[in-house]
């Protein structure tokens, strides 16, 4: 039973970070083509489940499920209180799915990490990561944008995802992870590997994603001279640094004679909101969302107005309020929200007042910041498969770290 669930999840992880539905459907017309497959597997190792999430002790991983519970009992009581029954019918049923997966790869992972298998597990969620993550160059410059129905000529490479913004989510945890092997044995392919992934989340257009790699850089940059100054492995960050400056600036030194109207417009737009001139040009329209999903909420903040209720607002025609903190707030209330920020809060906080290794205190500091700046520029992540495993990959390394944290307290003891 424990190598078919181990199958299990290898396919269910290919199926979520490589996006397979959505390939299916892009290049082939076949829509919710592995829909039943998903439904099947997550069934399926949710009825041979190891009940680890049942156990008294409160692993971090925990927090994901006890705040989506928080998150729908209170949106649903919201919702019966402002009699908005249509948003919550709409939302309702993917959420409970958001809730089965996670709980069901914190099971598998957590189980993983108590018997110091995680490793194995990173280093494959990793590498379909970096896969994933090369799919935006690999599709736009082999010319498999002309197949299916993808959409040919456009101007941010989306890879295999309908939304740039979500492959810029995939690449910026992608150089998380390289960063990280940049001082295994294979350090000039993780180094190549890691500009391309780079140059991926550069090439997504994504405002989010080129500032959250500008941080991911800078933290990986001052983290390893802080704790790892006096290793030869600081002369491959700096080759890195130095290798990568010169590529990307042969590549955008000249932005007006390389760059489309549309590609220009949206790095001056990274300019001016890291210029601290953010308005809603800047935001593409994401402030005035902000404003107009604020306002509401200071009519209800406690309550909230229901599930589904910020996917769409008033004076919207993008749909939902483009921030996951203000959806969760103006949903649910003022409880989930308090708790989600108690979480990120914790992830930042925790591995400086423990002896992490040094590795682990970067790829968790740098997941969370990645998480975070997504949520601030789209709602409904938790609605969203891939979203879901990062944070729950993010919280085991969490939990392994206190579990070799708390052996080792116990020796010395």
């Amino acid at each position: 039973m424990d190598q078919l669930r181990k199958y299990l999840f290898i396919t269910l992880l290919i199926l979520i970070i490589l996006n397979l539905n959505g390939v299916a459907y892009v290049f082939f017309n076949l829509e919710e083509t592995f829909r039943l497959l998903y439904l099947a597997i997550t069934l399926t190792l949710f009825f041979t489940s190891y009940n680890l999430l049942r156990i008294k002790k409160l692993y971090t991983s925990k927090f994901l499920i006890i705040f989506l519970i928080l998150y729908v009992v209170f949106g649903t009581i919201a919702t019966i209180v402002n009699f908005n029954w249509s948003s919550w019918l709409s939302n309702i049923t993917s959420l409970v799915v958001s809730i089965l997966i996670a709980y069901v790869i914190i099971d598998f992972l957590l189980r993983e990490a108590i018997l110091d298998n995680f490793n194995y597990w990173t280093k494959l969620i990793t590498r379909l990561t970096i896969i994933s993550a090369l799919s935006g160059i690999l599709i736009k410059y082999t010319g498999l944008e002309h197949f299916g129905r993808y959409r040919a000529g456009y101007e941010r490479v989306a890879g295999f995802f309908a939304n740039p913004n979500e492959l810029g989510l995939i690449a910026n945890m992608a150089i998380v992870f390289l960063f990280t092997s940049l001082k295994n044995k294979f350090k000039f392919v993780n180094l190549v590997l890691l500009i391309l992934v780079t140059l991926a989340s550069l090439l997504t257009f994504s405002k989010g994603a080129i500032i959250t790699t500008s941080i991911i850089w800078f933290v990986y940059f001052f983290m390893f001279i802080k704790f790892d100054a006096k290793t030869g492995s600081k002369v491959y960050i700096i080759i890195t640094v130095l290798v990568s400056a010169i590529f990307f600036n042969k590549i955008f030194g000249e932005l007006d004679s390389i760059l489309s109207i549309t590609q220009s417009r949206r790095v001056n737009q990274v300019t001016n909101i890291v210029s601290g001139n953010i308005d809603d040009d800047a935001t593409s329209g994401r402030l005035v969302l902000f404003n107009v999903g604020l306002d509401k909420i200071k009519s209800n903040p406690i309550i909230g107005y229901g599930i589904g209720s910020f996917s769409m607002l008033e004076r919207n025609k993008f749909g939902g309020v483009h921030n996951t903190f203000l959806l969760i707030i103006g949903e649910s209330g003022i409880f989930p929200f308090l708790f989600l920020i108690y979480i990120f809060i914790y992830f930042l906080v925790l591995p400086f007042f423990k002896d992490f290794d040094k590795n682990k205190k970067f790829i968790i500091f740098s997941m969370t910041i990645v998480l975070i700046n997504y949520m601030m520029s789209t709602h409904g992540v938790f609605k969203t498969r891939f979203f879901l495993l990062f944070i729950i990959v993010l919280s085991i390394h969490v939990d392994d770290q206190l579990l070799i944290f708390n052996d080792n307290t116990q020796k010395k003891l």
